[in-house]
């Protein structure tokens, strides 16, 4: 008799005669109680039982990040992960012995029984999925339209315009006075080109095959990258989930977006407001390439993402810095050389 892959799963048992999916729901109620030593004994078996079963029990770890333990330590991702990574560069695998894999997922089993529970991002995706059965769609605000789209060039939006209080720049829960005076430096500069009575109208040479495209409900996924990002700065959390919930089930080529703006959105707008976040968003993205068949788990990842950029305090000089750095440079800066006498 012939069995297909879930069924040949359903049938599989760890080495210590226990049925698989038993022994990982198991695995998720002693953690979600904190018993530990129960916990650390189910995983063990697994652990023991295969590498395929051992790659099972870091899954179920990612899992229980996200969905038990949540925004209550949104950290608890990029910890399970390191110790995913050192698990699998630090030795073969040899169960017998017990070594270094053997104490890396003990290790985080041991962390995720200390942190608190948080079940919002499973609850904001229920709450999105259930407003997009009833009808609801995402909503492509008027600040979405800048200069780093089609339709907002049409209406004559540049460079300038976007660091205006009111622009596609604009940040909520903003570290205060830090940006500022790269901010007052990088509009003096612009205004030169973009300001005055005769202003340079603003171009650009490079295209974005997503103005030909629309979302599952008819909005321009160029519009909706823009309002994607643009809510998360402004910490319109509700916003900005419709809008990635919209996108990601648009098509694989929106999801890959999402997942790479959030990586640059912890390094563009959060910068020194969170020095970690960048480490964080990274290593979700990394954790995403381990549920290929598993879209619920890559969205739960996603939205715990975007729920905790909205929240972040911003920081943008990062950006701001860039900014000025390409405008003096091409009209002729030089670096300043440090003294012989300073290099000693």
């Amino acid at each position: 008799m012939k069995y297909s892959a879930f069924q040949l799963e359903e049938k599989t048992f760890t080495r210590a005669g226990l049925p698989l999916e038993k022994a990982v729901t198991s695995l998720w109620t002693f953690i979600q109680e904190g018993e530990m030593e129960k916990a650390i004994d189910i995983a063990y078996d697994m652990y023991r039982t295969s590498t395929f079963i051992l790659e099972r029990l870091w899954k179920e770890l990612f899992r229980i990040a996200v969905n038990i333990v949540g925004m209550a330590e949104p950290y608890a991702l990029d910890y399970v992960y390191n110790l995913y990574r050192i698990c699998y560069d630090s030795e073969p695998y040899a169960p017998e012995s017990g070594g270094m894999m053997a104490l890396t997922f003990i290790h985080a089993i041991r962390y995720l029984c200390t942190c608190g529970h948080d079940s919002s991002v499973c609850d904001s995706l229920y709450e999105v999925k259930s407003a997009f059965d009833n009808g609801e769609t995402a909503h492509v605000p008027v600040f979405a339209y800048d200069h780093h789209n089609h339709e907002g060039r049409k209406l004559g939006h540049n460079p300038l315009d976007f660091l205006n209080e009111d622009g596609g720049s604009y940040v909520s829960n903003e570290v205060p006075g830090m940006a500022e005076p790269y901010k007052q430096r990088l509009r003096a500069l612009l205004s030169k080109i973009y300001g005055g009575p005769d202003p340079k109208p603003f171009a650009v040479n490079s295209y974005n095959h997503f103005y030909e495209m629309e979302s599952i409900n008819g909005f321009n996924l160029e519009l909706m990258q823009s309002a994607f990002q643009k809510s998360i700065r402004r910490g319109l959390e509700r916003d900005a989930l419709m809008i990635t919930y919209e996108a990601l089930i648009s098509g694989q080529e929106m999801e890959e977006y999402l997942w790479e703006r959030v990586v640059i959105m912890s390094v563009e707008d959060i910068g020194m407001g969170d020095p970690e976040c960048n480490r964080l968003m990274y290593s979700c993205c990394k954790i995403k390439d381990l549920f290929a068949d598993d879209a619920e788990t890559r969205l739960l990842v996603l939205f715990q993402c975007v729920m905790y950029l909205c929240r972040s305090r911003k920081e943008r000089s990062t950006e701001l810095i860039k900014g000025i750095l390409v405008q003096e440079f091409k009209d002729g800066r030089i670096p300043v050389l440090a003294k012989e006498n300073e290099c000693e």
